[in-house]
């Protein structure tokens, strides 16, 4: 007979996919092509960023505030920020197995053996958007009784969507 278990915490920002949270701590490059339709291409290797159609964007430590990336409400939005969940709870794995060997007559091998791996608290591997357009917001767009746009119906009109991440969706069975 034999056995073994462990728990596992891969932590709070593990993930297959890795995913960061970066907005206003990176830089950004927009590719936009001047005309798609006509196979003009957004960007090519020879430009090496210098020339074409790209548009970085190094932010200064005096626009990293609060509001940054925020643009007026109407206006074409420029960033879907993403953040942790504040007091997200660290998912955990606990492995175990079990196996047993006996020998029968005829020199013949019985092996069962059990091998589990149950999950706590993990982690959605999807951002939740909490910058959707309410029910009683849609139903209004829908009837056409208003001038506002799907994006100034947002509860967050300066962004586009605002995500959060490393929500706890449940366990394993």
């Amino acid at each position: 007979m034999r056995g073994g278990s462990a728990i596992v915490y891969p932590g709070e920002y593990d993930a297959a996919t890795p995913v960061t949270a970066f907005t206003g701590f990176s830089n950004a490059t927009t590719l936009t092509s001047t005309n798609s339709a006509q196979g003009i291409p957004a960007f090519q290797l020879q430009q090496n960023q210098t020339q074409g159609t790209g548009q970085t964007f190094f932010p200064t430590r005096d626009q990293l505030t609060p509001g940054f990336g925020a643009v007026p409400a109407g206006s074409k939005v420029t960033v879907a920020p993403q953040f942790y969940k504040p007091k997200c709870t660290n998912g955990y794995f606990y492995q175990a197995n079990l196996d047993v060997q006996q020998v029968l007559p005829g020199n013949l091998l019985l092996d069962v053996g059990y091998l589990g791996t149950f999950g706590h608290h993990l982690v959605s591997p999807d951002p939740e958007n909490i910058n959707q357009i309410t029910p009683a917001n849609l139903a209004l767009l829908a009837s056409g009784s208003t001038s506002l746009t799907a994006q100034e119906l947002r509860p967050f009109p300066q962004f586009g969507n605002v995500s959060y991440l490393g929500d706890d969706v449940g366990a394993s069975k």
